[in-house]
């Protein structure tokens, strides 16, 4: 299955294309857009409104961060790395990969 959005100004020829493809692949209609690839869609009074907050939240859900503290930058600025201590929890190189995985 291929999802195919198509958006224009002018309704009837939206209607004209989606009609054509109709003609040559077997296709449904899912009418008006609420949801694409992940993002989600709202229309407003200026426009439409793009978000994902759904994904955003099952993120937090999945790695147990929902009660987590938000931030507009994740690490202070001008803060430096450095190599952890002998004495330091071992960080979960499987668990860090995904939550950058998810963020891709």
């Amino acid at each position: 299955m291929d999802d195919l959005l198509i958006i224009g100004y002018y309704n009837e020829e939206i209607e004209k294309i989606n009609a054509r493809l109709k003609m040559e692949f077997k296709m449904t209609d899912l009418g008006t857009l609420s949801h694409f690839l992940g993002i989600e869609f709202a229309k407003i009074n200026s426009g439409i409104l793009m978000h994902q907050k759904r994904y955003i939240n099952e993120v937090l859900n999945r790695f147990g961060m929902l009660d987590c503290n938000p931030a507009a930058t994740p690490l202070e600025v001008g803060n430096t790395l450095s190599k952890c201590r002998l004495d330091d929890e071992a960080t979960d190189s499987t668990l860090y990969r995904q939550m950058v995985g998810t963020l891709r």
